[in-house]
């Protein structure tokens, strides 16, 4: 099917799609997001393989060092907004898992409610804060994840504590042509998304 969509009250681009009836995403998060490495902050986006960043020992309750042994740009029409109650914003896709103090394990951020305290890193310090709102929005862009060598398999995203759960089985290929836009296309769905026009 064709459509174009824009949400409410919001300014944005409208966007033509051709989409299967099956829609797809990856646990990822938002290209503009920083991450805490050891050389200090640093978008995703513009991480690579080799670099160092800090996880967090659940065991220990420790920051640890951790290499990056890939970084996965992926593809997501949704994208949740976490908003804390001190104004930090982590953007991520609805399946992507955020550390819940209370339970000491992850959980998808979809699933997120206000109160909830997360974990932060921040100066050099530890902390907690809570969830005051999740906005969901329709925006097509590219999204990213990390992985790591070793265990633990966590990062620090706009300082809040997340996993680097991978997009399980999911090989995204990217071609670049005409005006027509951009062809994402996965071997797990066979979806295949066409835009307008190409997204940041």
């Amino acid at each position: 099917f064709r459509e174009r969509a824009a949400l409410g009250e919001t300014t944005m681009k409208q966007y033509a799609f051709t989409l299967p009836l099956l829609l797809w995403s990856c646990a990822c998060i938002d290209g503009d997001s920083s991450i805490y490495t050891t050389s200090g902050p640093e978008l995703i986006k513009n991480c690579a393989s080799g670099e160092i960043i800090y996880s967090y020992d659940l065991q220990t309750e420790t920051k640890v060092t951790n290499l990056i042994s890939n970084v996965t740009r992926g593809f997501s029409l949704l994208r949740n907004l976490v908003v804390l109650s001190n104004g930090n914003i982590l953007k991520t896709t609805k399946d992507h898992p955020i550390f819940l103090v209370r339970t000491r394990s992850y959980i998808l951020s979809e699933n997120l409610k206000p109160g909830d305290l997360v974990l932060l890193f921040k100066d050099g310090i530890f902390e907690t804060n809570s969830i005051a709102s999740k906005i969901l929005q329709l925006r097509p862009r590219f999204v990213y994840n990390l992985s790591t060598t070793s265990s633990p398999k966590s990062f620090f995203a706009n300082h809040i504590l997340v996993h680097n759960k991978p997009p399980p089985g999911m090989r995204i290929s990217v071609t670049k042509g005409n005006s027509s836009g951009i062809v994402y296309s996965t071997n797990t769905t066979n979806a295949i998304i066409r835009l307008a026009i190409i997204c940041d």
